[in-house]
């Protein structure tokens, strides 16, 4: 929800609201990453029990989460960073902060896992490490955004005040617990999906992997225009001008439906061969063949509804938000029991 508020403070031109809500992130995530590190223990006992993973994979797993457990400020500071940085309309310092964060991370795993030949735990380090590296750099890029909340002569009692004022930390909260329950809603239908996938064989649970791979793929070529939206939809909300507004929602919608017949087109010409790259098991490709029509007409449908997440983050009406996605996720329950008996 951070890139909701800077954009609307952005928009408004209130240089000190777009640090306060800076401030008031930062510390939302430092909190949230201090009690996740407290709270460890029961924690990873209910990932683990959700995994039901074998002996060797639950220890390796563990080893894993009992050091990456421990950047979980920094990666809470990274999302506030870039949530700030899109609000902004920082585009190349927020693609900057994804390169350092993943290419730290790969130079890192290579270091620990080939050259000091360390497994899991080396991965661990170098995820750390990678999201540290990341957090001091987004921290620096936003310097000057951080300072603006200690140009004038208040104390740090009375700016500690208002970054953690009840009021707005209460909006905040709701904001940020309407994305946290839509997210876990479209996580529980994504595992839903692939449960119901196991209960037809290992060809379809492996055939509807690939596919999910490849919708994986349209998301990361969609959702830079929701961000977009997000960004100039709620600078324009925020400085109250309808016309930007709306020419913010139709500029952003016509381009990302664009790139979305573009990607609908490549996939319709590619998509064969991008699964036989993905898995030379002919049984497999058979069956992925069969329901790649399903991947080449998602992006057409899929992008009405990133940028209605964008638009609604912008103004930060994410109520409403939460509310069609618990519903679509119910009606996608619905009828998959009562289709799923009847057609397979």
């Amino acid at each position: 929800g951070t890139t909701g508020f800077v954009a609307q403070a952005a928009g408004r031109k209130n240089n000190a609201e777009v640090s306060l809500a800076l401030l008031r992130a930062l510390a939302l995530g430092l909190m949230l990453g201090v009690l996740v590190i407290l709270f460890q223990v029961p924690l990873g006992k209910v990932v683990f029990w959700l995994m039901g993973a074998g002996q060797d994979v639950t220890k390796s797993a563990e080893t894993y989460f009992a050091i990456r457990i421990w950047s979980a400020p920094a990666t809470f500071i990274n999302y506030a960073v870039l949530g700030c940085l899109i609000g902004l309309q920082r585009m190349r310092s927020a693609l900057l902060l994804q390169l350092v964060l993943n290419v730290s991370n790969m130079l890192l795993d290579l270091l620990f896992v080939i050259y000091f030949g360390m497994d899991t735990g080396g991965v661990a380090i170098a995820s750390v490490l990678g999201e540290c590296l990341a957090a001091a750099l987004g921290l620096w890029l936003l310097r000057e955004v951080i300072r603006e909340s200690f140009k004038g002569n208040e104390s740090m009692t009375a700016l500690w005040g208002r970054v953690v004022s009840p009021v707005v930390l209460k909006v905040i909260m709701r904001v940020n617990a309407d994305l946290f329950v839509r997210s876990l809603v479209l996580t529980a239908a994504f595992f839903f999906f692939t449960s119901q996938s196991a209960q037809f064989g290992t060809v379809i649970l492996a055939a509807n992997a690939i596919l999910l791979n490849m919708l994986s793929m349209i998301a990361y070529g969609l959702d830079g225009f929701a961000h977009a939206a997000e960004a100039l939809v709620g600078g324009a909300y925020g400085a109250k001008n309808r016309r930007a507004f709306q020419l913010s929602v139709q500029s952003s919608t016509v381009m990302a439906v664009f790139m979305a017949f573009l990607i609908s087109v490549f996939y319709w010409i590619s998509g064969g061969a991008i699964i036989r790259l993905m898995t030379e098991i002919s049984e497999v490709i058979v069956v992925a063949d069969e329901y790649l029509i399903w991947i080449i007409i998602a992006p057409l449908l899929a992008i009405w509804s990133y940028q209605m997440d964008g638009i609604f983050i912008g103004v930060t009406q994410t109520r409403d938000m939460r509310n069609t996605v618990v519903l679509a996720v119910v009606i996608y329950g619905g009828l998959v029991l009562l289709t799923v008996p009847v057609w397979g």
